[in-house]
C-alpha cells in the first residue's frame, strides 16, 4: 500500500490544528475563572493529590456521580 505524503502531511497539519484550537479553549477556560475560585480549585487539586491513589479515584468517582445525580434532577 502506497502512502499519499500529501494526505499524510494535511493530517498532521489538521491534528495540529486540533491542538492548538483545543489548547486555546483551555486557556480561556482557565482565563475566565475568578482568581478565588482558581484558589479553591488549586488548594483542592493539592489535597486531592495527597490521597493514596485507590481512595482519589473513589472519590473522584463520588463527585462524578454527585454531579451526574444533580444534572439529572
Amino acid at each position: 500500500m502506497k502512502i499519499n505524503r500529501r494526505n499524510e502531511q494535511e493530517e498532521i497539519e489538521q491534528k495540529v490544528k486540533i491542538q492548538k484550537d483545543k489548547e486555546q479553549e483551555d486557556l480561556a477556560f482557565y482565563e475566565s475563572i475568578d482568581p478565588e475560585d482558581m484558589k479553591l480549585y488549586e488548594r483542592f487539586i493539592e489535597l486531592l493529590n495527597k490521597l493514596p491513589e485507590e481512595k482519589r479515584y473513589e472519590y473522584i468517582q463520588k463527585l462524578i456521580d454527585a454531579a451526574e445525580d444533580s444534572k439529572s434532577e
